[in-house]
């Protein structure tokens, strides 16, 4: 157990890294840390409202850190690439790691993170922060005891408008394969709307740091951008229990549609939407009209929880919701997206180029993501006019060694 104020390496300044700084500036209390480094190869100062009310070293690599200093905890928020080598320092250094999704693009890596953090008894969490907040952490509790029933089906929809700069910015960013041939498997499902997919299954779960694995798969993946990986995917699958779910997301439907779902149960539907005027709560409906309000699993603070359950795991020893084996079914899925599916085309006539910022979307898109979402179907089968044909797989296969087949 851990004693005293835990000591912080944050890897990675920018990006989400910046948001880092000000979960940690705004919403984790002082006393209970000390960052003790940053860490990012292309930033020489920091001098912006979230800095620290001390000095915070920076350093151009991990290992450089490591030279003359130790951290109890390293927040890892690096591009995807970095993240499977970082993490073995850190275990090697005697740090924790919290590191941010998607953790590495494999099963295989995944599994070797798993095995060296225990190697070296150290913890490992993966920061989908909806599975380390209260509103999903109470939710999912009242679902492990039978409160709503059993579950039925489950829906989610996301239309997040993703400009060129998204990608171009970015060294990664809607790439499968880096210059090097080094997987990266970056999407809409793997990366910005990762965290709703991945809720799906931690929600149907069977412990509060377990999440379910479909056991058939039926999916679509089509781009308009100019990228290698794909912008939009539609997926319908069914659990063990005969539960099924669906999950439509997109960055290029012709207008903004934050992430919602509708989770619907035998005794209750729990609905989540985002109107952009009022803070998006869950609430669970139930067939006698009562009501129950869970919170907003997208505020700071709820992002923050992630950070506070990796401090209380370290200090007082208790369990982590999410590591890697909570966050191996939707790695096994996401697999299977980019294994079993052929990436098709938006038709070009659909397209269209808006200027302020740069950027390429398709006509009635996000209606027709909605309209999935709304009838838990998929494109095809509503026989949508641009709509190719589903390719079911079993995502449980890519949990075998070795199992995967090469990119289509």
């Amino acid at each position: 157990m851990k004693t005293g104020r835990i000591s912080v390496v944050l890897v990675g300044a920018l990006g989400y890294g910046a948001y880092y700084r000000q979960l940690l500036t705004t919403c984790v209390p002082q006393e209970r840390f000390h960052l003790v480094g940053i860490v990012d190869p292309l930033v020489t100062s920091i001098d912006d409202q979230w800095q620290f009310p001390y000095e915070v070293p920076l350093y151009p690599s991990l290992a450089d850190f490591y030279e003359g200093h130790q951290a109890d905890l390293a927040i890892i928020s690096s591009p995807i690439l970095s993240h499977y080598e970082q993490c073995l320092t850190a275990f090697a250094h005697g740090s924790h790691v919290l590191c941010e999704k998607p953790l590495v693009p494999t099963v295989e890596e995944a599994r070797k993170l798993q095995e060296a953090a225990a190697s070296h008894h150290r913890l490992l969490g993966v920061g989908f922060q909806w599975s380390f907040c209260t509103p999903i952490l109470s939710l999912k509790r009242d679902i492990l005891q039978g409160v709503f029933g059993k579950p039925l089906f489950l829906t989610t929809m996301i239309s997040w408008k993703r400009s060129d700069r998204y990608y171009k910015n970015s060294s990664w960013k809607g790439r499968i394969h880096a210059p090097n041939g080094a997987l990266i498997r970056d999407s809409v499902a793997t990366n910005a709307t990762a965290h709703y997919l991945h809720n799906l299954f931690f929600l149907m779960g069977d412990r509060i740091d377990a999440a379910s694995i479909p056991v058939k798969v039926e999916a679509s993946v089509y781009r308009a951008k100019d990228i290698e990986s794909f912008d939009t995917c539609f997926m319908h699958g069914t659990f063990q229990s005969q539960a099924e779910f669906c999950y439509v997301a997109t960055h290029a439907g012709d207008r903004e549609v934050a992430p919602r779902f509708r989770y619907v149960f035998e005794h209750a539907t729990v609905e989540m939407t985002d109107d952009g005027v009022t803070a998006p709560h869950i609430i669970a409906a139930f067939q006698d009209g009562r009501t129950v309000d869970y919170g907003n699993p997208q505020s700071n603070e709820s992002s923050a929880e992630k950070v506070l359950a990796m401090f209380d795991a370290i200090e007082k020893g208790t369990p982590i919701p999410c590591g890697v084996r909570t966050i191996l079914p939707s790695l096994a899925v996401t697999t299977g997206l980019f294994t079993k599916m052929p990436i098709y085309n938006f038709p070009r006539e659909l397209c269209y180029r808006e200027t302020e910022p740069a950027g390429t979307y398709v006509h009635d898109l996000t209606d027709d993501c909605l309209t999935c979402a709304k009838q838990g179907k998929l494109p095809f089968e509503l026989r949508l006019p641009w709509a190719q044909p589903e390719t079911s797989y079993a995502p449980g296969a890519f949990l075998s060694q070795g199992s995967e087949n090469p990119e289509k």
